[in-house]
C-alpha cells in the first residue's frame, strides 16, 4: 500500500455454489500460474528506458510489491497490471496483483493507468469504500478483471482500541463495529460490491479467543461466497502461527506495515500512530519467515519508508 495512500487515522448473501463458481472463476487478466512472477525472468530486451519505470512507481504513490518488481526492466508495465506477472497466486485459482491502490476517493486514474486491485478497509470510511464502486462502475471493466480487498475491525482490540468506540466517517454505532459480520454487511454495501477478492481481519482482538471469533465470522462469509479469499492484517508472527493452527480455512494473506528498509522501525511503534513499524504488529523478519513457512502471503504497507521513519527514495 503507498505511503500516502495510509489513512489519517490509521491504516448480500451468495449461494454457496455461487461461491466456488466466483471462487474457481478464470480471470482474464490472471496468468497461467507457471508465469507467476516469482517463477519468471526479466525480459532482458526490454527498452532500457523502462529501467526508469521503477522510479515512476513515486509519481503514482501505490505501492505493494516485491524486490523482483523493483528490479525488473520491464518494471513500468509490470506495476501497472498490463503484463502477466502482475500477478500472484494467493489462494486456489485466487490471483492478487502485486500493487495496490488504497486510502482514496479518486481510483479513476490509477483503473485507466492499468491498476487492477484497490485495497480498502471499514475503518477507511464509508466515502472511502463508496468511491471504490463509483469508480469500478464508470471503468466499464469486468468485474472479475478487477481485485478488491476490504478490512474489517477486530473489536475489542489493543491496536487503535478507540476505533471501536465509534467512526465518525462509518455509518455504524459502536455496537454494531464489534459485530464482523454487520461489518462485512455495512462495507459490500458501501463497495456496492457481491463480493469482494480479499476480506481481512484488520488487527487482533485483545484476547486471542476473541481473534478466533472474529476470524470465524470471515470463515464463514467465504463459505457463503461473499469473498474468495480472507487473511489477516497486523498479525505478528506468534498471533499468525497460533491462528493458523486453530482455523478451517487457512489465512491466504498477512498484511503488515514493512518496509524496504527499517523493519522492524528503530522506533518499534512508539512514535507512530497505531504502532505502524513495530514489532508487535508484524513489521519484522519472524512475521516474514513464519508466514513463508505456513504459506501465507505478506503483503506490504508503507513499503517506502512513511511508517519505519527510513527514507527509501532519498526524498
Amino acid at each position: 500500500q503507498a505511503d500516502v495512500t495510509e489513512p489519517d487515522i490509521l491504516e448480500q448473501s451468495v449461494q454457496l455454489d455461487n461461491h466456488n463458481a466466483l471462487r474457481h472463476e478464470p480471470c482474464t487478466s490472471c496468468p497461467d500460474t507457471t508465469h507467476m512472477a516469482s517463477q519468471c525472468g526479466v525480459n532482458t530486451n526490454a527498452n532500457k528506458r523502462s529501467r526508469f519505470g521503477a522510479l515512476s512507481i513515486s509519481l503514482f504513490g501505490l505501492a505493494t510489491f516485491y524486490i523482483l518488481v523493483w528490479s525488473s526492466t520491464n518494471s513500468l508495465a509490470l506495476l501497472m497490471g498490463s503484463v502477466e506477472t502482475s500477478w500472484t497466486e494467493i489462494a486456489p485459482s485466487v490471483y492478487m496483483p502485486l500493487l495496490a491502490n488504497g486510502h482514496t476517493t479518486n481510483h479513476s486514474v490509477w483503473l485507466a493507468a492499468g491498476g487492477r486491485h484497490i485495497d480498502m478497509a471499514l475503518v477507511y470510511g464509508d466515502d472511502q469504500q463508496r468511491a471504490v464502486g463509483v469508480a469500478i462502475s464508470a471503468s466499464g471493466l469486468p468485474r472479475n478483471a478487477l481485485f478488491v480487498t476490504t478490512k474489517v475491525a477486530c473489536c475489542p482490540t489493543e491496536r487503535c482500541s478507540f476505533l471501536c468506540d465509534g467512526i465518525s466517517s462509518v455509518a455504524m454505532k459502536s455496537e454494531a463495529l464489534r459485530n464482523v459480520t454487520a461489518q462485512i454487511e455495512h462495507s459490500l454495501k458501501a463497495l456496492n460490491l457481491r463480493y469482494v477478492d480479499l476480506l481481512l481481519l484488520h488487527m487482533p482482538c485483545s484476547s486471542f479467543k476473541q481473534t478466533v471469533a472474529a476470524y470465524s465470522k470471515l470463515e464463514l462469509a467465504y463459505e457463503a461466497g461473499l469473498a474468495r479469499a480472507i487473511g489477516v492484517s497486523n498479525f505478528n508472527a506468534s498471533v499468525l502461527a497460533k491462528l493458523w493452527n486453530v482455523v478451517s480455512v487457512k489465512p491466504a494473506v498477512n498484511q503488515v506495515g514493512f518496509s524496504i528498509a527499517g523493519h522492524p522501525a528503530a522506533h518499534d511503534g512508539e512514535v507512530t500512530f497505531c504502532h505502524e513499524g513495530s514489532r508487535l504488529y508484524g513489521s519484522d523478519d519472524d512475521t516474514l519467515d513464519t508466514a513463508r513457512k505456513h504459506g501465507v502471503k505478506i503483503e506490504a504497507y508503507a513499503p517506502l519508508g512513511s511508517a519505519s521513519h527510513v527514507d527509501v527514495l532519498g526524498r
